[in-house]
């Protein structure tokens, strides 16, 4: 026999994912409306900050006439007439996050420097990031696209004296370039992660 609370779970799981994804796509729909008319004047906007829901639903014991157990079915409250069945009532509200859990957002700041990449990391609150773990990655896909650059597994460990560091005292991280890395007029794409944000820069070899 089915167990009653998986199949519960089961479908509230769907419900509600279903009714995110209709919230999303009604948002969409209006952040998709144009800011101004034909004229040029100005239109308002529109934002669904929360949604309040109520669902009230049965579970219901039904003859499955397959075999000799018994099955249960999950329906809208009030259409059924069996005796055995279980009544649930869950209500809740779906609230818009801002991005980053409405946090100051990450700013990274990536430069080449000779044979180093100079990173600097801040928010948008203006705060200096220190202490904070800072990530580097040859990028093999974006190299080979945008400068047809493919390294050997040999250079891409030499292209970097070090993956992971952190930022000191001043927000700032220095990481080494490798000379035997790149040859000559040679680009190659490095991905720079740190507190949640990412950007790319493009590291070159110069005569």
């Amino acid at each position: 026999m089915s167990d009653p609370a998986n199949i519960s779970a089961d479908a509230i799981a769907a419900l509600l994912g279903g009714l995110a994804s209709a919230l999303t796509e009604a948002q969409q729909t209006m952040a998709e409306l144009p800011p101004a008319d034909s004229f040029g004047r100005p239109l308002p906007s529109y934002r669904i900050p929360e949604l309040d829901f109520t669902f009230e639903i049965e579970t219901v014991e039904a003859n499955n006439s397959s075999s000799s157990g018994k099955r249960w079915l999950l329906q809208p409250s009030g259409t059924s007439s069996s005796r055995n069945t279980i009544s649930s009532t869950i209500s809740g509200k779906i609230v818009a996050v801002p991005p980053n859990g409405g946090l100051p957002q990450t700013l990274i700041a990536a430069i080449q420097r000779g044979n180093s990449v100079e990173v600097r990391l801040s928010n948008s609150a203006g705060e200096i990031l220190t202490q904070t773990p800072v990530e580097l990655e040859y990028d093999a896909e974006a190299s080979s696209a945008m400068h047809g650059t493919t390294l050997t597994s040999a250079r891409r460990l030499a292209l970097l004296a070090e993956q992971q560091t952190q930022t000191d005292q001043t927000g700032i991280a220095i990481i080494g370039i490798g000379s035997s890395a790149l040859k000559t007029g040679e680009s190659a794409i490095i991905l720079v992660r740190a507190a949640g944000a990412e950007t790319r820069i493009s590291l070159k070899k110069e005569a």
